[in-house]
């Protein structure tokens, strides 16, 4: 079995000169469009992590939104592989062979979407 670390969302960014670099990168992404919605809501259910109200809408759209416009998707969750994977094949989802056919016009339809906020919590 493989180990897996969730990733943090401050990785592409240094918000203040006390932030650490991160050496590490994700190198593993679910896409989470279809279950955007209940994130969105399970954050909300987070009160003791101050992830409820508006702020659960916001972190899921700018996350998990922002990882999954970087994966030619709707919304993903990155992870980081605690060692590489030995494999035959190299995988190609059936998904990315009918991505590969789309023109921009339908690729910029399908990334664009937006659940989190419109959410009713």
């Amino acid at each position: 079995p493989q180990l897996l670390f969730t990733f943090p969302d401050n990785y592409n960014f240094k918000a203040t000169a006390l932030d650490a670099d991160i050496p590490c990168y994700c190198d593993l992404f679910v896409d989470v469009s279809d279950v955007a919605e209940e994130i969105t809501r399970a954050r909300h259910c987070m009160a003791s992590q101050q992830y409820n109200g508006n702020y659960a809408k916001k972190s899921v759209e700018t996350s998990f939104g922002t990882n999954g416009n970087r994966m030619n998707t709707g919304y993903a969750e990155p992870f980081i592989r605690y060692r590489p994977e030995p494999v035959y094949y190299l995988p190609l989802p059936e998904r990315m062979q009918k991505w590969a056919n789309e023109t921009e016009k339908e690729q910029l339809e399908r990334r664009g979407y937006m659940v989190a906020p419109y959410v009713d919590l």
